[in-house]
């Protein structure tokens, strides 16, 4: 169960994140409506999906000794800082003075531990038939999905039989 704080954070996060891309859009719709109940109550689903995802890959990074080195943060934050044609000491003292530099370096980890799952995971194409193909159509697409499978685990070894037991016709059949 996820703390009542937690979620509430994370739905600050979702509506922080909604205001900037409405804001990047030329939209201004204004802080009453990032504070309103009924888009906070919208938002809680996906922000608890999104912290439980987060927690998953902090504990996936942590029982694969995944980290983030200091190098890696600076070169991050070059990145950053050419995309948005600042240099990247006054960048990185802004993210400290704002208190982002611990997101550049919990970002970076995150992609570690995907990384390491997509590593890791076996892909197999599934196709699925357009209804339309159902009826004849063969203009309609197929539409192809992927998904990661886990390695199936090893068949676990049939018991030994007990002492003077008789094989039963199956296993007499098998023999033969």
């Amino acid at each position: 169960e996820l703390s009542p704080s937690l979620v509430e954070r994370g739905i600050d996060s979702q509506a922080e994140r909604l205001r900037m891309q409405l804001g990047m859009s030329g939209l201004d719709i204004g802080s009453d409506y990032f504070a309103g109940a009924e888009l906070r109550e919208r938002l809680r689903e996906p922000a608890q999906e999104e912290i439980r995802a987060q927690l998953l890959l902090e504990k996936l990074a942590e029982d694969h000794g995944l980290e983030v080195s200091d190098a890696e943060v600076e070169a991050r934050i070059a990145e950053i800082a050419e995309a948005s044609g600042k240099q990247p000491p006054r960048l990185k003292a802004e993210m400290e003075r704002d208190g982002r530099l611990d997101s550049v370096r919990w970002s970076l980890l995150q992609n570690k531990a995907l990384d390491l799952v997509v590593s890791r995971a076996t892909i197999t194409e599934v196709k699925h038939e357009h209804p339309a193909h159902a009826h004849g159509d063969p203009e309609e697409p197929t539409i192809a999905a992927t998904r990661a499978e886990a390695p199936a685990p090893a068949p676990a070894p049939a018991p030994a039989p007990a002492a003077g037991a008789q094989p039963t016709k199956a296993k007499k059949a098998e023999e033969k």
